[in-house]
């Protein structure tokens, strides 16, 4: 990184840009250094609803209307 770093100095003569790039590889390395969070899995609440009342998703909804 420190090589990486000098040769950014070198590219750069601003010193706020290479500021920036050093900023920009550390945060880089700190976010692919973080564990992956599992993606959620909702099949246990999916089977929750199903199993809650068949016998009220046979019967047909009647709504009402008022004119």
């Amino acid at each position: 990184m420190l090589a990486l770093s000098a040769s950014l100095s070198l590219l750069f003569e601003n010193k706020l840009w290479l500021l920036f790039a050093i900023l920009l590889m550390d945060a880089w390395v700190v976010l692919n250094s973080m564990p992956r969070t599992p993606k959620f899995d909702n099949s246990d609440v999916e089977a929750s609803v199903h199993a809650e009342s068949p016998s009220k998703a046979s019967e047909p909804v009647v709504l009402d209307t008022v004119l």
